[in-house]
């Protein structure tokens, strides 16, 4: 799209990111049923998607704050689901006073808003392509999670695919010439 110049650190960061997520998808003792294949690639597919929605961000972003912008992009998203929400009759209505559930839902909330908030401002800073590697952070994240917290142990290949993916981030960095291009584009 002529975003951003190819390099060869970046295409060979990228690489090793997908790499990674083959060295998890493939060998059979990697995954701990073939049945989770699917659901992998239903992230990678996910993945995808935020790839997408960083090159239109990046085209598309309107002059203004990452705050603006997010509070937007969650009312527009709000206004999607909520006629699902009321088809499926699943709309949730916090009981007083708060328990674990409701603080629970309001802490992932916040989280998500603060979440993807800093995402916007790092596409905007950084560019899409860079921005696209959280994606990796997303899953080194959830096998460290997993790990500290239901005490899960992971095959070898789980371990290099994580070793991939550490060393393509190190290698996709935000390039000076993205960050001075897009602070132009800042109101």
């Amino acid at each position: 799209f002529g975003i951003e110049r190819i390099s060869l650190s970046r295409l060979l960061g990228i690489s090793l990111g997908a790499a990674g997520i083959f060295l998890i998808l493939l060998p059979d003792t990697s995954l701990p049923n073939a049945s989770a294949a699917p659901y992998v690639l239903l992230a990678v597919a996910c993945a995808f998607c935020y790839a997408i929605e960083n090159i239109y961000i990046d085209l598309r972003m309107p002059k203004g704050e990452a705050l603006t912008i997010l509070c937007g992009m969650l009312a527009v998203a709000s206004l999607i689901t909520a006629p699902i929400v009321i088809a499926l009759d699943a709309i949730w209505w916090p009981r007083w006073p708060l328990g674990a559930v409701e603080w629970s839902i309001i802490g992932m909330a916040l989280i998500n808003a603060f979440a993807y908030g800093t995402f916007v401002h790092l596409v905007t800073t950084a560019g899409p392509v860079f921005a696209s590697q959280t994606a990796y952070v997303v899953t080194l994240s959830g096998v460290a999670w997993g790990m500290i917290i239901f005490g899960e142990s992971h095959s070898p290949w789980v371990i290099a695919a994580s070793a991939c993916m550490m060393v393509g981030l190190f290698l996709v960095r935000p390039r000076e010439v993205t960050i001075e291009r897009n602070l132009d584009k800042a109101p």
